[in-house]
């Protein structure tokens, strides 16, 4: 069955939007349909301006929802060899399976963090579920277990981040942190107890929050 916006389409064209002034030195969005802005160009009542199209946003975006995971793994592979020279554990780190689980643990984490960034980019509820949803596909068809390790990883950030908080935490390190936690554990199988451990359990939180910060694209 259609949508009502496919239904408002099919009746009055699509939706589009434009930037105009403001009236205060910046810029306003409003949104008009195709059809409307086509006759007022051809009656020369405004101007031919720049738009953008809501529905080539949200296509940019699935696109980026999709391709997620690789990009993820990429920048998880790559911290591999520098972490390696700062940390003598993870530099211990050889095995065929020990550097097939890093490379799980950092893209899930890096995954997450990157997903949590979509609160920040102006989207309906529903159109963040739904990136979230091909995201979540997109980690079934990666790993048998990469949905597991996603929901994992949410849940011990989740409350890492309330104990922290509750503590008068740093604000500046306390996402940084809480998502280092599930790293250092996931991939050392213990609970940091050193200083050392401490500066390795924020390095790679800070992997994990800045590999694809800009993912999205603008806010």
């Amino acid at each position: 069955m259609k949508t009502y916006t496919n239904l408002w389409d099919a009746m009055f064209g699509k939706r589009i939007e434009l930037h105009v002034p403001n009236g205060r030195g910046g810029e306003k969005t409003i949104s008009v349909t195709e059809r409307w802005l086509e006759k007022m160009e051809r009656e020369k009542r405004i101007a031919k301006v720049a738009t953008s199209n809501s529905e080539d946003k949200s296509a940019a975006l699935k696109e980026k929802a999709t391709d997620i995971i690789g990009a993820a793994q990429v920048c998880a592979v790559a911290s591999f060899n520098p972490l390696a020279e700062q940390f003598p554990a993870i530099g211990m780190l050889q095995q065929p399976n020990e550097l097939e689980n890093y490379d799980w643990v950092l893209t899930i984490a890096i995954v997450f963090a990157t997903t949590e960034n979509l609160v920040q980019q102006n989207l309906q509820p529903a159109e963040i579920s739904s990136l979230i949803e091909t995201v979540a596909n997109g980690l079934q068809q990666w790993k048998p277990d990469g949905i597991n390790g996603f929901m994992d990883c949410r849940n011990t950030f989740e409350k890492e981040a309330s104990r922290l908080r509750g503590a008068g935490y740093p604000e500046e390190h306390l996402a940084s942190d809480a998502i280092g936690m599930w790293i250092f554990v996931n991939l050392l199988s213990k609970m940091p107890q050193t200083q050392e451990d401490m500066r390795l359990l924020r390095t790679v939180g800070h992997i994990a929050m800045n590999s694809l910060s800009n993912w999205w694209g603008e806010k």
